[in-house]
């Protein structure tokens, strides 16, 4: 990866080349214990909110590095970002893997109020109903996010 310098670290950041940036979240996780805890942690947190998913996910590999060169992390700034990234992560694979697109216009079920499952994200489901009598009004047991397409 060649030498570590604060300041090509700063000016790759500056340039935003997501190539170039795939490895200054490494070589900072690495070097840590030569620089300043805040200013590591803050590379690290910038470039976990790049638009480039490499870039991202090298931002956490970062964290894991500062972790264990300088056996310290600010726990209550990072623990929340890295919780989102595992999060986001374990989304993307199971839409690279079961994506399915659904034509709303066009599903029907079996019988009224008749639903398919889209999503499941935690403890919140998302499912499309197909109906062609009146909205029963019911007691939920769980979070609800209710849209009529087409109606």
């Amino acid at each position: 990866m060649g030498p570590f310098a604060k300041d090509w670290d700063e000016a790759a950041i500056t340039r935003d080349d997501p190539n170039e940036l795939l490895y200054v979240p490494i070589m900072v996780g690495m070097n840590a214990p030569d620089f300043d805890n805040l200013w590591v942690q803050d590379v690290c947190v910038k470039l976990s909110g790049h638009p480039n998913f490499n870039v991202r996910a090298n931002a956490m590999l970062g964290f894991g590095h500062i972790a264990r060169t300088r056996r310290e992390l600010d726990l209550v700034r990072v623990a929340p970002i890295i919780s989102v990234a595992l999060l986001v992560a374990s989304n993307v694979r199971y839409h690279q893997t079961f994506m399915n697109i659904i034509r709303s216009k066009i599903f029907t079920a079996e019988r009224a109020w008749g639903f398919i499952d889209i999503a499941n994200m935690g403890c919140i489901t998302t499912r499309l109903h197909w109906t062609d009598q009146t909205y029963k009004w019911h007691i939920n047991d769980g979070e609800e996010v209710f849209t009529v397409l087409d109606g």
